[in-house]
């Protein structure tokens, strides 16, 4: 055996073992990307997203307003009820 062979030898030990170490990773990336694939699929079927309060959230304000306008109204008919004469104790009288 010459000492070409024996190089030949273990330079094809060294690329069989680098290849088998970068299998390995490989094999490892591959189980760590299909847990975050499962974990990503959890989180979306758990949880809410932006999208699905919109409708809650265009009814809650539509409520809003006729609260704010049903005051306004009130507010204005208890106005026009009253007259300055109804407050003999106000200032400047």
């Amino acid at each position: 055996m010459g000492t070409a062979e024996i190089v030949g030898w273990i330079v094809s030990a060294l690329a069989t073992l680098v290849m088998f170490l970068m299998k390995n990773q490989m094999d490892t990336q591959s189980k760590q990307l299909d847990n975050l694939n499962s974990e990503i699929k959890h989180i979306k079927d758990e949880y809410f997203k932006k999208e699905d309060f919109r409708e809650f959230k265009t009814e809650l304000w539509a409520r809003l307003d006729k609260m704010e306008l049903s005051f306004e109204n009130r507010m204005g008919r208890v106005m026009k009820s009253y007259s300055v004469s109804d407050f003999p104790n106000l200032p400047g009288k």
